[in-house]
């Protein structure tokens, strides 16, 4: 495939452990075995940081397809609660917050390869938990009461 070589030449060209390479893929094919297989190579031989915001199928979660070495994925509380079978929410924001930590962590355990996570919870913000148990809250910029129609909220 032309264009999957294209994309494998440009993750490969890549040198510097400054850069950063993001990745998103939304179920329409371009996350292939063999890109999947340059990037991880690119994080491992270059250390460098991948953030990756696929929407995974349930066959890709179970083959652990996104345990890529120095890769911090972007889930949505839907695609965490698939990753880490922690089911994410509650009353108060410290139950939330619990939530979203407990997990990260699960998920972090499940794909031991990954630098991170980052997950986006609509009008809760985004968590972004390290491997080494450092984590940063970014509170949401929009309101709640002005979300109309919430498609694609997720990753406010």
């Amino acid at each position: 495939m032309i264009v999957e070589q294209e994309i494998i030449d440009a993750i490969s060209a890549g040198t510097g452990a400054d850069r950063r390479i993001v990745v998103s893929d939304f179920g329409r094919g371009m996350m292939t075995k063999s890109v999947f297989e340059a990037l991880d190579t690119a994080g491992h031989d270059r250390a460098q940081t991948i953030l990756l915001d696929p929407r995974p199928t349930s066959d890709e979660l179970q083959n652990q397809k996104f345990n890529l070495t120095n890769a911090i994925p972007a889930p949505n509380r839907e695609e965490a609660e698939l990753l880490s079978g922690v089911q994410i929410g509650g009353e108060t924001f410290q139950e939330v917050q619990t939530s979203v930590l407990t997990a990260a962590d699960a998920i972090l355990e499940k794909f031991d390869k990954l630098a991170g996570v980052l997950i986006t919870c609509d009008k809760d913000g985004a968590f972004y938990v390290s491997k080494n148990d450092e984590s940063i809250y970014v509170p949401s910029a929009i309101d709640s009461k002005w979300l109309i129609n919430p498609s694609g909220a997720g990753d406010i």
